[in-house]
Order: C-alpha cells, then sequence, then structure tokens
C-alpha cells in the first residue's frame, strides 16, 4: 500500500501543486484499478507495468509535496513492531484519513471525482459524501488484498515515544493540512490497538 499512501499523503500535502496532484491522482487511479488485478493474478503483465507506472507517478508526487502522519507513525510500527513498511501503511492511512476528513474534504472530495470510483449520481454529491466514497473505497481496498491490519503485541506503555517520534519527524520534515498533537497521536494508536484487539491475527 506504499504506492496509493504516497500519492493520498502528497495530495493531503500543505505543499500540492498543479503538478504534483496530477501525479498523485494518475497513482490513486491507477492502484485503485490494477493493484486488485495484480494481486489476484500476478502473471497480469499489463496489470504490473500500470502498477510500475503508478510507483513512478506516487514518487514523484511524494517527492515534490511531502508525506505525513501516515508514514511517520508507521515507521514507529516498523522501528517498535517490525511492521513492514508497507502493511504499516495500511494499518495507519485509514485512521489518517478520518483524522483528516474536515480539513482536507474539499480535496478529498475533488480526488474522489478523479479517480472513477464514483457513479454517475454520486459526482453530484456533496463534500461531505464523496469524502465518505473515498476513504470507503480506500478500506475496501486494504480488505480486498487481505492486509493483516493487526499489530501483534502492540503496547500503550509504547505510545508516548512513538507520538513524540512521530511528531517530531512531522514537524521537522512534512507540511500536512493539519498538525496533530502528541495526545492526538496517542488517540490514534490507541484505535490502532482496539482493531488489533478485535481483530484474528493472520498467518
Amino acid at each position: 500500500m506504499c504506492v496509493d499512501t504516497y500519492a493520498l499523503e502528497a495530495w493531503m500535502s500543505a505543499n500540492a501543486s498543479s503538478e504534483t496532484d496530477y501525479y498523485a491522482a494518475s497513482a490513486t487511479r491507477t492502484v485503485m484499478q490494477y493493484l486488485p488485478q495484480a494481486y489476484k493474478d500476478g502473471s497480469d503483465l499489463k496489470a504490473r507495468e500500470e502498477m510500475g507506472v503508478a510507483a513512478h507517478y506516487g514518487g514523484i508526487a511524494f517527492n515534490k509535496a511531502g508525506l505525513g502522519y501516515v508514514h511517520a507513525i508507521a515507521h514507529q510500527l516498523g522501528a517498535f513492531y517490525g511492521i513492514p513498511h508497507g502493511r504499516a501503511n495500511a494499518i495507519v492511512l485509514p485512521h489518517i484519513l478520518e483524522v483528516n476528513r474536515k480539513v482536507s474534504q474539499h480535496r478529498l472530495a475533488a480526488l474522489a471525482k478523479k479517480v472513477g470510483i464514483l457513479g454517475a449520481a454520486d459526482t453530484h454529491a456533496e463534500d461531505s459524501e464523496l469524502t465518505d466514497h473515498l476513504i470507503a473505497k480506500v478500506k475496501a481496498l486494504i480488505a480486498s488484498l487481505n492486509i493483516d491490519v493487526t499489530v501483534k503485541g502492540i503496547d500503550p506503555a509504547d505510545f508516548k515515544k512513538m507520538a513524540k517520534a512521530a511528531a517530531k519527524e512531522v514537524s521537522d520534515t512534512y507540511a500536512v493540512p493539519r498538525y496533530l498533537t502528541s495526545a492526538q497521536i496517542i488517540d490514534i494508536l490507541n484505535d490502532i490497538k482496539a482493531e488489533s484487539d478485535a481483530l484474528p491475527n493472520k498467518p
């Protein structure tokens, strides 16, 4: 899920431009269309080629516009619990989309229109509804890829250190649409723990 995370964080960045928007939207649209196909059939060369292009476009977008809290928190999940980076991004991404739902609503609604996930009637919906569509689509994509979103052994005793490190990474590096306190980051980590506790660990 790195590619989609790169694109979505670049799209929400305060440093986004018309150039990065083009690459971020193109990457997101391609991921939505071709990643499920590539996952289901690794011999589908067209799907894999399109995902290669999406990775390139996502890389351009985030190198110019920057990343955000998804990566900052995912880095902590990797450091503390050995979660592979792509899976860590998939774990955190829905939570940050929810956190940014209001502040990025107009931007996320515009992206929903660009990536081809809406029916004809939906394109005239309010921004809040379009944002709901996009976030639901991202969550459905993660579920369709059978990604394990649990964090085995996640420990609230680690959360203060994790939140402090994530907050520093963002404040030093990224132009996010909304800056979070350490307490707000801890709330996200608690949500991740609650989700982990509610789901069985996948083999």
